[in-house]
């Protein structure tokens, strides 16, 4: 094989390689989600997985709150700790995407969404999240049931710790 063949073969290979589109990390572990839903099996996702999942909702992603539903039951009922972050983090989502977010709120979940998404929260995080979630929400469509339930939901939050926020 002359030089010129080797270099036009590996010119060829190159724009090959160029031309596969990649499947970037975000896309491979939504894939590994799916198939563990419809597998009915989980165990090929990490803890690294299921925590980059939690950020990737609370960011207020939207094709990630919308697996809400299938993170909610099994096989992903087994992890325990992800579990009881997951309300958690669409709370944390609910600012940023609250059209989303009211679309999978309902009786079993209302009391953790739509709450203050703090262990122990400190009163400038308190009052943060506060200003910023009201003004979100009130402009979020559409009016309904759901969003005056949360609406309701929040402002007694707020009034439970009113007295922490206005300390500081």
């Amino acid at each position: 094989m002359t030089y010129t063949m080797k270099v036009k073969g590996i010119m060829i290979f190159a724009l090959i390689l160029a031309s596969c589109q990649t499947v970037s990390g975000e896309d491979a572990l939504y894939s590994k989600v799916l198939t563990a839903s419809h597998y009915h099996d989980s165990k090929g996702l990490s803890d690294s997985d299921y925590d980059k999942i939690g950020e990737l909702i609370a960011q207020g992603e939207t094709r990630w709150i919308r697996l809400y539903p299938v993170l909610s039951k099994s096989p992903f009922l087994g992890m325990t700790s992800f579990q009881e972050s997951l309300n958690i983090v669409m709370a944390c989502a609910l600012p940023k995407n609250p059209n989303e977010v009211l679309k999978f709120v309902d009786e079993a979940n209302i009391d953790k969404i739509c709450a203050a998404p703090f262990i122990e929260p400190g009163r400038d995080e308190l009052r943060d999240y506060f200003n910023e979630i009201f003004p979100t929400l009130h402009k979020a469509l559409p009016e309904g049931y759901w969003k005056q339930s949360c609406l309701l939901k929040l402002r007694k939050a707020l009034a439970d710790t009113l007295p922490s926020i206005k300390e500081s």
